[in-house]
């Protein structure tokens, strides 16, 4: 299948779980995260801001803002990429493109997070990803110092049901450390987990 085909694929079985059965896995997902070593030990934490049927992430996002902890979120710029910029409160969040809450405050983190929970409609054991086409995320992982050698741990998120057994690999596509379902934990790079 070409990534077209999988992203069709990924976003159909996905949505064919139903809310109820998203909600609960969405729980435990959350669950395998928190026990990453990674998470516990970042920094900062850079995590996207979940919309419709994606693995839920506000949780995530007040969690760490009720820590005390370094967090920011994607915010979308000019020229197709996003930033991530430093969130202080939940009320600064503001619709942005494409319908997705970012940071309203200009507050770019300005250095690589220590962990990037990162969105996706499909991924395969190799760490490989298929998002919603539009680049973002690789090109930001992509301009990370250090991204894949020790740098930031980047952490995908799905559904058990959205992991596919390959996924065509492109030049610009960067791969995950770790991938979290609601069944398992699957560490693919650098020790991330």
């Amino acid at each position: 299948m070409d990534k077209s085909e999988i992203r069709r694929a990924g976003l159909s079985a996905r949505r064919a779980m139903g809310e109820s059965a998203r909600r609960w896995a969405s729980g435990r997902i959350q669950e395998r995260l928190r026990g990453l070593e990674s998470w516990r030990g970042a920094g900062s934490v850079v995590v996207y801001l979940s919309v419709g049927e994606e693995v839920e992430t506000w949780g995530l996002l007040r969690e760490l803002l009720g820590e005390g902890r370094v967090v920011a979120c994607p915010r979308v710029m000019a020229g197709g990429r996003i930033e991530a910029h430093r969130v202080l409160a939940e009320e600064e969040l503001v619709v942005g493109k494409w319908g997705i809450a970012e940071p309203g405050v200009d507050r770019p983190l300005g250095e690589g997070p220590g962990l990037c929970v990162v969105p996706g409609v499909a991924f395969d054991e190799l760490g490989h990803r298929v998002g919603m086409g539009k680049g973002y995320f690789d090109r930001y992982l992509g301009g990370l110092p250090g991204a894949g050698a020790g740098g930031t741990v980047a952490v995908g998120l799905c559904f058990e049901c959205q992991m596919v057994e390959a996924i065509p690999a492109e030049p610009h596509d960067v791969g995950m450390d770790v991938i979290v379902t609601e069944e398992r934990v699957i560490e693919v790079g650098k020790a991330g987990a």
